[in-house]
């Protein structure tokens, strides 16, 4: 099984529970270098958490070359792909799941909080403002017949 497990943007302390029990039970982590600066002492006191190994991947292309590698480590075993921020931001780690799909890879998404949404919320640029969202209601696992705005 594949796991793309945002890491929040907070240090250590953001990481979600669920986030940290698929870090714990992997088998294999890697950590998404390139997108953003990581401290050393964030991968330090991460392996440290975890209780494992961490490989820091600095290249874009380093991930782009390797997803037959990751994709076969991932149908033997856990592998784990943990991203600052959210994980589906960045257009690689989306190209991972769409090729888990076309290889009937299993996978899983623990999502995140990341810089953009805190930018956005903060100066006042709420998704509400960016037009109309629409919830769609369910009734106890039944069809959705009503649409609130």
């Amino acid at each position: 099984m594949l796991s793309l497990v945002g890491l929040g943007v907070q240090g250590i302390r953001s990481i979600t529970l669920e986030g940290f029990e698929v870090l714990k039970k992997s088998d294999i982590v890697y950590l998404d270098g390139y997108t953003t600066y990581i401290p050393e002492k964030f991968v330090e006191e991460l392996k440290e958490t975890i209780e494992k190994d961490v490989t820091v991947i600095f290249e874009r292309k380093k991930i782009e070359d390797e997803v037959d590698k990751i994709l076969d480590e991932a149908v033997m075993k856990n592998v784990c792909l943990a991203v600052l921020g959210d994980p589906l931001f960045a257009t690689t780690h989306l190209t991972l799941i769409l090729e888990c799909r076309k290889r009937n890879i299993s996978y899983k998404v623990i999502h995140n909080t990341s810089i953009i949404s805190i930018l956005m919320n903060s100066l006042g640029l709420h998704p509400y403002k960016f037009g109309k969202i629409a919830t769609i209601v369910r009734k106890s696992g039944t069809p959705a017949t009503t649409v609130y705005f």
